[in-house]
């Protein structure tokens, strides 16, 4: 395969993913916790 870095578009792919549910995660505890 050649690595998790072999494809720069697929690692932003997932960071951006990763992001945007980080992202809703932390809205949703923020919401819960008041």
């Amino acid at each position: 395969m050649g690595g998790p870095f072999a494809s720069p578009a697929y690692v932003v792919k997932l960071t951006f993913q990763a992001e945007e549910v980080g992202g809703g995660f932390f809205k949703l505890t923020n919401r819960t916790n008041g």
